[in-house]
């Protein structure tokens, strides 16, 4: 079938590259497309990550925290 010729053709010359960073309190993600050797579109997006740089973050919630399941050493 012509679209998946297409399809194929699309799939072997485009790359699309994403970066993510996290520092300074914020997260940045940046997104390349690129056909061939030639960039298409090229942005970055950042969000703030809340709480502030100052305060501690938390990696989960207390909700999905469990309770020691072995006991302490005496």
């Amino acid at each position: 079938m012509w679209w998946k010729a297409i399809a194929r053709w699309i799939r072997n010359r485009v790359d699309v590259d994403v970066d993510l960073d996290i520092e300074d309190g914020a997260l940045a993600v940046e997104l390349t497309l690129k056909l061939g050797q030639v960039t298409v579109f090229t942005e970055r997006f950042e969000w703030p990550i809340p709480g502030g740089p100052d305060k501690p973050k938390k990696l989960r919630s207390k909700a999905a925290r469990r309770k020691r399941v072995v006991p302490k050493a005496a």
